[in-house]
């Protein structure tokens, strides 16, 4: 069975304080949902082998700031092309993993983490989704295909959502 985890970076500062959009780093409020969100994940994310985590900077800083929940043996990538992506972009990058990886956490953007969202709950309709991607909300997904180059949205089951509320 394979594990994917998605987390929608935490709340960055307004677009007009930066010039570069991936530039923005998070704001204040965006640095306390992670924080909450840090202890609401810290056993759930005991078992994640492999992160994917945009290059952005809101996305790296978040990372950054639930890397102590995770394990030391990680293998990390960072992929410019996670920011800007798509739900069919995300799902193609997930079959290239490794298969000796089981459970995959990908930190990234919306509108791209909504459409897998959608994709999955659409092609699966039990359970509904509680939530949209808010920032520093993550969405869990088990599937019973034994290799990545299986997955498909219809193979994944949401199991779980949760929001930053504090």
């Amino acid at each position: 069975m394979k594990r994917l985890i998605l987390m929608r970076h935490a709340e960055a500062q307004p677009a007009h304080i930066v010039k570069i959009d991936r530039e923005r780093a998070l704001s204040g409020a965006g640095m306390k949902q992670m924080d909450v969100m840090g202890q609401k994940l810290h056993q759930k994310l005991l078992g994640v082998d492999y992160v994917m985590c945009s290059n952005a900077k809101r996305a790296r800083q978040t990372f950054e700031g639930i890397k102590k929940h995770l394990p030391a043996t990680i293998a990390i990538s960072f992929e410019d092309r996670l920011y800007g992506a798509t739900a069919h972009f995300i799902i193609d990058r997930l079959r290239r993993i490794d298969d000796r990886y089981e459970n995959v956490l990908i930190v990234g953007h919306n509108p791209a983490l909504q459409q897998f969202l959608s994709a999955v709950t659409e092609a699966n309709p039990f359970p509904k989704p509680l939530h949209f991607f808010e920032t520093c909300s993550v969405a869990f997904f088990e599937s019973q295909d034994y290799t990545w180059f299986d997955l498909h949205f219809s193979s994944l089951r949401l199991t779980e959502q949760i929001i930053p509320i504090f």
